[in-house]
């Protein structure tokens, strides 16, 4: 039988003493610090040899994807090349090369057998790394078929000037060579994180997606991000609900957005997201559009699983996030303008109610009933949308409206009860921190 091992390649654009410390404090932002062997949760061999580190660790043979996912992370944080050398039953090998956020490929040897073809490459992403720039001699020697593995990395070795042992040695191989004063072995423990709220959470993921696109999280007890919209009569509000779940492993969660004007009785974000019947959910949205989805295998997007794990918690809600982007943002994008906004309530099954004779009186339960847009912009629109009106409600609001456009009088009571609400919400998003 033969070799089977996975080793990690670092060019060390320092010395040892910095070597050390950038690889500790890479190790920390990931949640780990430096212990003794009795506390270590996890463990690395390092060899230094002559510009380079290898680095080896106890799960690289039997879990290559870590290999490779902490070759990509420290060529990233350690600004530097990192290249893993994965040796396949002694038949060929397969170097994988980060730098520059670029990635290079090459299979040494023949690994058809295996499944595995030849691959193409740049020798420019590796020109650096070899020793005296002798490109040729490198492309010969990763370039052969028939070879054995260890023969032809030892050569590789020599032409990166990397220690012929160590190129391709495991942690066990790493370990029995400790004597060696080049080589090191460093113990991490985990550190205990603190636990991260759904609020926190939510802010944190979703702060770094929409602001970008123009949302500001409000001052306010609950978490609100709030888009003005050019013209600074319309906002659109993204938010969440908390869910019950019966899982101690997991949340559920309702992302929730609406859209929202200044002609509202009040706009009042200081209640609970939970309790505000003018928001939608992507569920809502997604099956309300047009034309209609179809999609019968779609995900559901009414409530999201958000692990309590710290880590595995932002995951899912950037998971909630993508889905909100695609499906509410997007539909979002389309409300800029009155006429706009009464077209996304029409199509998302919101009544704006003109039922509000008593405008002066702060009626509490129709605080955000938006019906009185509609004497913002042509009147038409209102009489198309009642030409087959018949429920009691909506003839009540069909007689209100033509009574308003018949009386000057009242309509000037109206233009200015517009006014006077436009002044009034102004204020209260400046209260919440909204530019305005």
């Amino acid at each position: 039988m033969g070799r089977f091992s996975t080793t990690l390649n670092i060019k060390n654009n320092s010395d040892r003493e910095g070597f050390l410390k950038s690889f500790c404090e890479m190790m920390k932002k990931r949640g780990f610090v430096k212990c003794n062997e009795d506390e270590a949760a996890v463990s690395y061999a390092l060899a230094f040899g002559d510009g380079w580190v290898t680095i080896a660790n106890e799960d690289y043979k039997d879990n290559i994807k870590k290999a490779y996912d902490e070759r990509k992370l420290i060529s990233e944080e350690m600004k530097t090349a990192a290249f893993t050398v994965e040796v396949v039953d002694s038949d060929f090998a397969i170097l994988c090369l980060n730098s520059d956020g670029r990635t290079s490929k090459i299979v040494v040897g023949d690994g058809e057998g295996y499944g595995v073809e030849k691959t193409t490459f740049e020798v420019d992403d590796w020109k650096p790394l070899i020793k005296n720039g002798d490109s040729e001699k490198f492309l010969d020697t990763v370039g052969q078929d028939d070879v054995f593995a260890e023969e032809t990395l030892s050569v590789t070795a020599e032409i990166l000037g990397i220690d012929t042992y160590y190129i391709d040695a495991d942690y066990d191989e790493i370990l029995e060579k400790s004597d060696d004063k080049n080589v090191t072995v460093i113990y991490f423990k985990k550190v205990a994180v603190k636990a991260m709220s759904l609020n926190t959470a939510f802010k944190k993921v979703f702060g770094a997606a929409l602001e970008p696109l123009g949302f500001r999280l409000i001052k306010s007890k609950y978490p609100y991000f709030v888009r003005i919209v050019p013209g600074e009569e319309i906002i659109h509000v993204i938010s969440f609900r908390k869910l019950q779940s019966f899982d101690p492993k997991y949340d559920l969660i309702d992302i929730v957005g609406g859209v929202a004007t200044v002609y509202r009785q009040r706009l009042d974000l200081s209640r609970s997201p939970n309790n505000e019947n003018w928001f939608k959910d992507n569920d809502w949205i997604y099956s309300h559009q047009r034309p209609k989805n179809s999609d019968k295998n779609r995900e559901n997007y009414y409530e999201f699983k958000i692990s309590t794990d710290r880590q595995k918690m932002l995951e899912d809600m950037q998971a909630a996030c993508d889905i909100t982007c695609k499906i509410m943002v997007s539909m979002l994008d389309k409300v800029v303008n009155i006429d706009a906004c009464i077209e996304f309530s029409k199509e998302l099954g919101i009544n704006l109610e003109l039922c509000d004779e008593h405008y002066g009186n702060d009626i509490p339960g129709n605080y955000y009933k938006e019906g009185f847009i509609y004497f913002k912009t042509d009147k038409n629109i209102f009489r198309n949308k009642m030409m087959n009106a018949i429920s009691e409600i909506a003839l009540r609001e069909k007689a209100y409206f033509e009574r308003v456009q018949d009386d000057p009088v009242l309509y000037n009571e109206v233009q200015e009860e517009l006014k006077r609400r436009k002044a009034q919400n102004t204020e209260i998003l400046r209260s919440y921190g909204v530019d305005i």
